[in-house]
């Protein structure tokens, strides 16, 4: 069993404590997947018949237990951050408007989480500040600027942040 389970948005599952806002209700979702594969285990079924909005403390214990009976690593938070930003940085890279959205706003709430805890290695905050230096600074200001998404601005912007998660993957 590899990481065949852990495709489309459930790749992030092994990053989960990356972020203290991390979706756990995408854990209830996979959990409910692999149960219809035929995968099954107890703690695939607690985490499957819990009721969303999940509660992390509940289901963090699970699911680590989940990841290791899949043959998978449970990550140590240095590994979920890098691993985090990569996934986001990926699909900014895809080009796709509403992704390089989306992963703006998660690398921000990361960075934001990082620049307010001083537990972190520096080189996570100093490397995401310059992918969002350009991109996602300008996303939140036309986000609240009122910049409407299709308009020249809007390309300028989608394209800086494609050009930061480039320069990232150097």
């Amino acid at each position: 069993m590899k990481n065949d389970h852990l495709k489309g948005k459930f790749q992030l599952i092994p990053y989960h404590n990356a972020s203290v806002n991390f979706d756990y209700d995408l854990v209830i979702d996979w959990a409910l997947k692999l149960m219809k594969q035929g995968i099954e285990s107890e703690d695939i079924v607690i985490l499957a018949s819990c009721t969303k909005p999940a509660d992390s403390r509940t289901l963090t214990p699970y699911l680590d237990n989940v990841l290791k009976e899949l043959g998978l690593a449970v990550k140590s938070k240095e590994e979920a951050i890098a691993g985090f930003i990569q996934y986001h940085v990926q699909r900014i890279l895809t080009k796709q408007p509403e992704l390089v959205e989306d992963s703006l706003t998660h690398l921000n709430k990361l960075h934001l989480q990082l620049d307010e805890s001083f537990d972190y290695n520096d080189k996570y905050r100093t490397r995401i500040f310059a992918l969002l230096y350009n991109s996602a600074e300008a996303y939140i200001e036309s986000r609240y600027g009122g910049v409407v998404p299709r308009t020249p601005e809007y390309r300028d912007l989608i394209n800086r942040a494609v050009e930061e998660a480039q320069n990232w993957m150097k």
